[in-house]
C-alpha cells in the first residue's frame, strides 16, 4: 500500500495523510512518501512509537513499514512534529 504525506501537510487544517484509512494484508508493506517540503514522521499513536516509528522522513523521501510482524488490528498513527496529523491503517490476516 502507498500513502502520501500531502504537500502543505504541516499547516493545520490542510489534508495530511492520503488516504486517511488504509487496509493492508499481513504479508504486505506500507510505503509513506513525504511530498511536503518539511520533515514528518509516521509514529504509532497508542505507545508513542514503540510499535513503529519512522524517525524523520525528509522531503521526497520514503518510509517502508513491514506489517508482517504486526498483529491483525487497527493502528492509529501520527506525526510527532505535527501531532494534529493523524491517520490509521488496519492489518487484516
Amino acid at each position: 500500500s502507498k500513502i502520501s504525506i500531502m504537500p502543505g501537510a504541516s499547516a493545520k487544517g490542510n489534508p495530511n495523510f492520503n488516504p486517511k484509512t488504509t487496509l493492508v494484508t499481513k504479508n504486505a508493506g506500507i510505503i509513506w512518501t513525504n511530498n511536503d517540503n518539511v520533515p514528518h514522521t509516521v509514529t504509532s499513536s497508542k505507545d508513542q512509537g514503540k510499535t513503529f516509528d519512522s524517525s524523520i522522513i525528509m522531503p521526497k523521501k520514503t518510509f517502508t513499514l513491514d506489517v508482517s510482524k504486526l498483529s491483525p488490528n487497527a493502528y492509529d498513527y501520527f506525526c510527532t512534529i505535527h501531532p494534529f496529523m493523524k491517520a490509521k491503517f488496519t492489518v487484516k490476516s
